[in-house]
């Protein structure tokens, strides 16, 4: 009876190479899968630890805006820059309506006659309250 081929062994043996190169490569690969996954995961904690982190930086500047301190303290500011300026408003209020009021009369006044007989038929009224 003859033994083994030669050929046949070698066959066996790069067989044997190919199946155990194989098997490293596929425990290598699944080491890198879960590396991976807990990459992903540590990401995930992350950016969910950063979101924490801005919601409530953002609702803690929020509420300082609406806390009755700083809302007083806001109030007498504008009050006292108000105060500091009220007589040069009152003049630039009073230049306005000095060279404006003349022509906004004149222009609601037409305007009033025009419109006033509409007025007056929605009302129900006669004419005879406006001449």
């Amino acid at each position: 009876m003859p033994g083994p081929d030669p050929s046949e062994s070698q066959r066996v043996e790069a067989l044997a190479k190919q199946l155990a190169d194989l098997e490293r490569q596929s425990d290598e690969l699944n080491a890198a899968m879960q590396r991976s996954a807990s990459v992903r995961r540590l990401l995930v904690l992350v950016v969910a630890a950063l979101l924490g982190i801005y919601i409530y930086l953002y609702y803690t500047a929020g509420k300082a805006f609406t806390d009755q301190k700083n809302l007083d303290r806001l109030q007498k500011e504008l009050e006292r820059a108000a105060s500091a300026n009220s007589d040069r408003v009152m003049n630039e209020v009073q230049i306005l309506a000095e060279n404006t009021w003349p022509a906004v009369s004149d222009a609601m006044s037409k305007q009033m006659e025009k419109d006033m007989p509409t007025f007056m038929t929605l009302l129900g009224l006669s004419g005879t309250l406006w001449p």
